[in-house]
């Protein structure tokens, strides 16, 4: 039996390693054969895994494409739309059901009058008569959507642009005014305003000036195209385009004034007995004029000519004809019938017990407006008939006399009758409409007591009115740009200017 010897020794050791290191080794296809198995496995799991995440992904971006179509196909009929469908659903709105949504702050909003159509909202005017503002760099008090520039003054020419200026300066005292279109072929498109000048002392310092305004209201030319007269007042317009001065003094007479200067004045058949003479009315249709005399004493007349004088109306004026005077005869406190009798002296009595100091009149269709400025009443006339009717200004802010009065024509339901004031602690223009209300268009506490000189120009677009003792001449317009005879909302009637200031 072979012995085998344990080693004792490092040195044993050593030599049986060596020893060993010769064996012959495991085949080399073992050892690689057992490290595969593992590698092979975990890269199957993972292309598994890999695929099942690709199918997942797949099929929720599918079904986040479906449930987005479906909503895009839903959102025009839901009853609680979001906010950015609001707009859809107004356009809808007309096929909304009956049976209202839930109520929510986004349905009350897509379907309240905001988001109407244009063409179904109503047309905001910014003119709101009445309801007082101050005007702080011009001195008044002009009603909401009014805007005022000062055009002369007296005393100084008149600026027509930033370079240039009139000749002549603005006549003192100005007083009843009206507008013309102006003919001449070099101004198309453009008129005129003609103003009276009341100056009574030096005698025959009065007269009438005249400002031409281009198509675009801008100032062209002033001068003046009557003088030598005296304490030029009041006056009116003809039917072929001239104005009418009167002179209110004693020995005072009427003058037809071509508004352009071309042809020379020339004083009228009636009125030549003389008078403290006021204003002039035109009745085309029954070939008949009027004028009034502002004394307590003075009639209205009434002239008939007997040629119209068709190729040259303006002789109308000047040849033969009829002088009557106004006759009333009262059946109550505010109506009557009237007549026209030849008698002076018994039309005088009759005028200074029920119409004293008229001033302004004016004719439209079959009536004809005339002012009492002493006991502050309007009376109208039917022309078609023998009947007057009457009432008082004496309400909301009309304070003083009335003086001028022009008619306004709008529609059926907005006719305004406008008003000038004389003698009231804060002057104005006020207007009266078919309802009988009385409201203020403007008031001008810090100038004087008598507002003058009341036109619109021919579109009437803009109005003219004068403070005659300060002698300045305003434009008015509307800040909205449409004319003072437009519909306007919230008309409204106060009772003192003070409420509103």
């Amino acid at each position: 039996m072979t012995k085998t010897s344990i080693p004792s020794s490092p040195s044993s050791l050593t030599t049986l390693s060596d020893t060993e290191h010769d064996l012959p080794m495991a085949p080399p296809e073992i050892l690689p054969t057992t490290e595969k198995k593992p590698r092979l496995t975990f890269l199957f799991v993972t292309v598994i895994l890999g695929v099942l995440i690709f199918l997942i992904a797949l099929v929720s971006t599918f079904m986040t494409r479906s449930k987005v179509s479906q909503e895009a196909v839903s959102t025009p009929i839901r009853e609680s739309p979001s906010p950015t469908a609001a707009p859809i659903m107004s356009t809808l709105a007309p096929v909304v059901p009956k049976t209202p949504p839930t109520a929510s702050p986004t349905v009350t909003s897509s379907l309240s009058p905001t988001v109407r159509s244009p063409t179904t909202a109503p047309t905001r005017i910014a003119f709101d008569p009445g309801n007082l503002v101050k005007d702080s760099s011009q001195g008044l008090l002009l009603s909401v959507g009014l805007q005022a520039r000062i055009l002369a003054q007296a005393g100084q020419p008149v600026q027509y642009n930033v370079t240039h200026q009139s000749s002549l300066p603005f006549h003192a005292m100005p007083d009843f005014g009206a507008t013309f279109v102006d003919t001449r072929p070099e101004n198309p498109g453009g008129w005129i305003y003609v103003s009276n000048s009341e100056v009574r002392r030096p005698w025959y310092q009065g007269g009438v000036g005249a400002i031409t305004f281009d198509s675009q209201g801008h100032i062209r030319e002033y001068r003046m195209i009557l003088t030598n007269t005296t304490a030029n007042c009041g006056g009116g317009v003809t039917p072929w385009g001239s104005w009418v001065s009167g002179e209110e003094y004693r020995e005072g007479l009427f003058w037809q004034v071509d508004p352009t200067g071309t042809r020379p004045p020339e004083i009228l058949t009636v009125g030549k007995e003389k008078g403290m003479y006021e204003s002039f009315a035109a009745d085309p249709q029954r070939n008949q004029y009027f004028v009034t005399e502002d004394f307590e004493t003075g009639p209205i007349r009434r002239f008939i000519p007997s040629s119209t004088h068709p190729t040259d109306p303006w002789k109308t004026l000047h040849g033969e004809g009829e002088t009557t005077y106004l006759y009333l005869q009262p059946t109550s406190e505010q109506e009557g019938t009237y007549t026209w009798i030849s008698n002076k002296n018994r039309a005088q009595s009759n005028a200074q017990a029920l119409f004293p100091n008229c001033e302004g009149i004016d004719v439209h269709g079959d009536k004809l407006y005339f002012i009492s400025k002493k006991i502050e009443t309007v009376f109208v006339l039917d022309l078609a008939g023998n009947s007057y009717t009457s009432y008082s200004t004496r309400q909301g802010l009309f304070q003083g006399q009335p003086d001028q009065m022009i008619q306004l024509q709008g529609n059926a339901d907005n006719t305004l009758y406008f008003f000038t004031e004389d003698g009231s602690a804060s002057a104005g223009v006020h207007a009266r409409n078919r309802a009988g209300q009385i409201f203020t268009i403007l008031e001008g506490p810090t100038y004087s007591n008598e507002v003058t000189g009341l036109a619109f120009s021919p579109d009437k677009t803009r109005m003219y009115i004068a403070f005659q003792d300060d002698g300045i001449l305003f434009e008015i317009v509307r800040q909205d740009g449409l004319p003072f005879s437009a519909r306007s909302l919230n008309l409204r009637y106060h009772s003192s200017a003070f409420d509103t200031v």
